[in-house]
């Protein structure tokens, strides 16, 4: 039963690492920096992987833009952080929703070029005031409701791109104390003032990428 994602660090398959993907049978793989070093190399490395398992499977990978980029320059863009796009959105709401589209089905297009399927983004995180850096620029706003108007048109350029996205993270940064890299963070909220989607938030729906 294909039920789970395998990380990579390397940039091209051994005979080790063939033989136990092949035994474990992934539902996909999660490509790190590591592995990625040239277009050429990570489109023939995510043939080999769904070769070595004999069927389909996803390939995914972290680039959100700005600092969280497993792709890097100069053989990949430098994309924009998303707080880049919530900066543009204050000072004009549907430029913001254009340039947070935009930008994330051009990282759709260099994604699916090289056979990546999938990339966890964007952040919905919402900083508040004491909590942890981690997010930083990461996130698109600390009003949430801007968050999931822009986070919306970000996906929707992925998808568009033919990539999938996908939202993180839950239960989230934005009011850890801590960054989880590096120890236990807890959350002191009470439940009934974390946001949550309501009547008045923007209707998701379930995209897939074409």
């Amino acid at each position: 039963m294909l039920s789970c994602l395998l990380g990579l660090r390397q940039p091209k398959l051994d005979d080790e690492t063939r033989a136990f993907f092949r035994d474990a049978q992934p539902w996909g793989f999660i490509l790190f920096r590591e592995a990625c070093l040239s277009r050429e190399q990570v489109r023939a490395l995510c043939a080999d992987l769904r070769a070595t398992v004999g069927h389909d499977a996803t390939v995914w990978i972290d680039q959100e833009g700005g600092r969280v980029a497993r792709l890097k320059a100069p053989e990949w863009p430098v994309w924009p952080a998303a707080g880049k796009f919530g900066e543009i959105y204050a000072k004009n709401k549907e430029a913001g929703l254009e340039a947070a589209y935009l930008g994330y089905r051009l990282i759709a297009d260099e994604l699916r070029d090289i056979g990546i399927d999938g990339d966890f983004a964007p952040v919905l995180d919402v900083p508040v005031e004491g909590s942890d850096k981690i997010v930083g620029d990461r996130a698109f706003s600390a009003d949430p409701k801007e968050v999931a108007l822009l986070a919306r048109a970000a996906l929707e350029g992925m998808h568009d791109g033919g990539v999938a996205g996908c939202i993180k993270h839950m239960p989230g940064h934005g009011r850890a104390t801590a960054d989880s890299h590096l120890a236990l963070p807890k959350v002191a909220a009470k439940k009934s003032i974390l946001p949550t989607m309501s009547s008045h938030s923007p209707k998701w729906r379930t995209l897939k990428p074409q």
